[in-house]
């Protein structure tokens, strides 16, 4: 009886663990294949912009002024920003995470995407001491294809998510974050300042790049 509880006990926690690889799986490369779509979108409007199709040489001059006083007001905001206290700082983050939406066109795309993707990686670290541990208890059990099976998949997911760290924390990354000028017939000083602050707060929210830990989780003879 002992046995037979284990046995399904087992069976039903390597099903567990295979459901929640295959849906790591397809929400990353989900997740993935958007941020690529995001990124050619945001190089191609920047390309736009250098080729000077969007603003025109001769707005420069009449906006320069405008562009002028907004650096002024960036200094002196950056100048009290530097004054701040560390919890103030913390609350101003947490308010800029809450805009973070992964709706596709929402202006903090990139960032959201990018911290599910930081999310994912997390997991799939953790996850690693718990599939060792498993694989463990279902080959003492003679569950040797279970465990043969979880190895496979979970060994695919961990490699994907290996080497798809460089694509997703480029060294540039922060500096992509930044928003283009605005400048143009309809801008103001303030909403000048506006599109600054607002490039400041998306890199100051930028997730680290998230590591995979070395563990020792795979059993040899079931590779």
């Amino acid at each position: 009886m002992y046995r037979f509880a284990c046995y399904y006990s087992n069976t039903a926690a390597q099903q567990g663990h295979m459901a929640s690889v295959d849906t790591l799986e397809t929400n990353f490369n989900r997740f993935l294949t958007r941020l690529a779509i995001v990124r050619e979108t945001r190089d191609v409007n920047a390309r736009i912009l250098a080729d000077g199709r969007v603003l025109e040489e001769k707005e420069d001059d009449l906006f320069s002024e405008a562009s002028s006083v907004a650096g002024s007001m960036l200094s002196s905001s950056s100048a009290v920003h530097s004054r701040s206290t560390a919890h103030s700082k913390k609350n101003r983050r947490k308010a800029d995470k809450k805009k973070f939406s992964l709706k596709e066109g929402s202006p903090y795309e990139e960032m959201a995407l990018v911290s599910a993707l930081a999310d994912i990686t997390t997991t799939v670290d953790n996850m690693q001491s718990d599939v060792g541990e498993l694989l463990t208890v279902l080959v003492q059990f003679s569950h040797d294809q279970l465990a043969r099976q979880l190895q496979q998949v979970f060994t695919q997911l961990l490699n994907m998510v290996k080497e798809q760290v460089n694509t997703i924390w480029l060294p540039s990354l922060h500096a992509t974050q930044q928003v283009p000028p605005v400048t143009g017939p309809w801008s103001t000083v303030n909403s000048i300042v506006s599109a600054a602050a607002d490039s400041e707060a998306k890199r100051d929210e930028l997730p680290p790049v998230p590591s995979i830990k070395p563990v020792l989780w795979r059993i040899d003879f079931l590779s």
